[in-house]
């Protein structure tokens, strides 16, 4: 871990010791180079250091403390490499400017973000504790009897000065983790040669310039920030000319924006993820009238048609989309989307169902939602008719607010396990279980499905004993666990009798439940029943009312203690 860290310091510290705006303030690049020379002592003891720690409680302490004071200039030069590249980017807006003014624009520069290191405590001071902590660092080497088993490496000195942008920047550019970094600078477009600017974990990054269209070369751009506003910053027309791109792309800023088809992700052939990102709570129920608000949610519709991407994506994104409507290339996504194997809906709660997303060929490990999302795994289909993942085991309906009715086509013959929370819009118009189910799981609100669960153990809406409610088929010989969680009804669910197989048997947080050991009786299977945070129940059980005559539960648990009845 120690040896990582060092390394990657290393690395930085390389990076930086070759921009030679740093020769512009007096100290600074001594103790840079300072700490490359301590670092490369060091790292040439690790070996050594790395075996004995088994052993040596000392030399264990040695390396925590190394690595701690590696983590600390980490996350300095972070700094300092970010603001050195937005400097040498801004010297590029003015083409006209003589090299003495470009000159004292970087000093200037440089200094307004690396002050004196003897009045302010700043990023100066910062190296110069850091370089005092690994003094003592190496003095405690000695005592340690640690043994250098690699030669080291001669420190690396700076090149040239100011020359052209795309050759003090070559082909790549990385901003990974510059977390503080809020905008792009304005030059950023005439790195003509620039092949990969990666992004990731810039999450206050809110501002691209535009000339984003000039950088025709680009295979990486992990993400782009339109402008919203139609001012100033990136457009989506000017994703229209990269059409290199590869990996992954996530774009920021949809909405209002004029033409989303100007971007033509059609032809963007190379891309493998794409994330399509809305602003998020767009709509103010206070503000805005009805009018207005369909209005909005029209552009954002349109927006989403343009926003058709090429045959060969693999994985889509969607966040924060608020119209009524998916376009027409993901309800047949089959047909645009043919090679799709990931698709993710996140916080796309003014849809009041799922795309019919048709019969999805290619896999995917799961299926999930969890919050406002949604997470779509697909399997390869085989020749059963109308279910889009008939290998499905386990589907969790987490926070769906509007969602009213689920699709018959998720639940597959393979399904396992079933999870719906918080879906309070949910009506008796529901598809059967999987007569091959294990596992239910209702949790909050769930709508009608709280008061009855018959709509889920009918053999289908609109069959011939769909009103009868003694079949015995309908008693699914394999749902062996059931658990209610959070919910507000009184009494136990309609249609509860009929599951006579259960074997676990769970409820959490019920303040109003309430039942009679006897009402249990028709489990002749119960091996645990869990009571949890339910003060009615746990009331009835700490006056023993009748809990001796339910001797066919081998277990009972009142709020995760083993509860014995007397």
């Amino acid at each position: 871990m120690t040896h990582a860290v060092i390394s990657g310091v290393l690395e930085q510290l390389r990076s930086i010791l070759q921009t030679d705006q740093i020769n512009l303030l007096a100290g600074v690049r001594n103790e840079s180079e300072k700490l490359n020379d301590t670092l490369l002592l060091i790292q040439g003891v690790l070996e050594d250091a790395e075996e004995k720690e088994v052993k040596n409680g000392a030399v264990k302490a040695w390396l925590e403390q190394l690595t701690r004071i590696s983590y600390d200039a980490d996350d300095v030069l972070d700094d300092w490499k970010t603001r050195i590249l937005s400097s040498q980017i801004q010297l590029l807006d003015d083409d006209i400017a003589p090299v003495s003014e470009k000159a004292w624009y970087c000093l200037f520069s440089l200094f307004s973000c690396l002050k004196s290191v003897v009045v302010r405590h700043d990023d100066g001071s910062k190296m110069i504790d850091i370089n005092e902590r690994l003094d003592r660092i190496v003095k405690d080497k000695a005592l340690l009897d640690l043994n250098e088993r690699q030669s080291r490496e001669e420190p690396l000195r700076s090149t040239s000065s100011f020359v052209d942008g795309s050759e003090i920047y070559g082909r790549t550019l990385k901003l990974n983790r510059c977390t503080s970094l809020r905008k792009l600078p304005e030059g950023i477009g005439k790195l003509l040669n620039l092949r990969h600017l990666e992004l990731e974990g810039t999450y206050e990054l809110s501002y691209f310039p535009r000339g984003l269209e000039r950088l025709s070369c680009l295979r990486t751009l992990s993400k782009v920030v339109l402008d919203r506003d139609g001012g100033k910053g990136c457009q989506i027309g000017e994703l229209k000319l990269l059409d290199h791109i590869q990996g992954e792309l996530r774009i920021e800023g949809l909405g209002q924006v004029a033409d989303s088809k100007q971007a033509e992700l059609k032809k963007k052939e190379k891309l493998r993820s794409l994330a399509l990102v809305f602003p998020a709570s767009v709509f103010s129920e206070e503000k805005e009238d009805e009018e207005r608000q369909e209005n909005r949610k029209r552009m954002m519709e349109s927006v989403f048609d343009g926003l058709q991407p090429h045959t060969n994506l693999a994985e889509l994104r969607i966040e924060g989309y608020e119209g009524n409507r998916f376009p027409l290339w993901i309800s047949s996504i089959n047909t645009y989307l043919p090679k799709l194997v990931k698709l993710e809906l996140h916080e796309c709660n003014q849809c009041s169902e799922l795309p019919a997303l048709g019969r999805l060929q290619n896999d995917m490990p799961e299926w999930e939602e969890q919050g406002d999302e949604i997470k779509l795994p697909i399997r390869r289909r085989d020749e059963e008719e109308g279910f889009i993942m008939p290998c499905l085991c386990e589907l969790v309906i987490n926070s769906c607010p509007k969602l009213k009715v689920v699709p018959h086509y998720l639940f597959s013959p393979a399904l396992r396990s079933l999870a719906i929370w918080n879906c309070p819009q949910l009506t008796g118009r529901q598809p059967c279980l999987p007569p091959l189910l294990e596992k239910l799981v209702l949790n909050g609100n769930t709508g009608f499905l709280s008061k009855s669960i018959l709509p889920l153990l009918m053999s289908g809406i609109g069959s011939p004993d769909h009103n009868d409610t003694t079949n015995n088929e309908n008693d699914y010989p394999n749902l062996h666990s059931f658990s209610i969680i959070f919910s507000e009804e009184s009494s136990l669910p309609q249609g509860f009798n009929q599951l006579t197989a259960i074997q676990t048997l769970e409820f959490w947080s019920c303040k109003f439940l309430d039942f009679k050991p006897e009402d249990l009786k028709h489990l002749p299977k119960l091996q645990l029943l869990r009571i949890c945070r339910c003060p009615i129940l746990k009331e009835r059980c700490r006056k023993r009312e009748s809990w001796t005559t339910n001797s066919h539960i081998p277990k009972i648990e009142l709020n995760l203690d083993d509860f014995i009845p007397e």
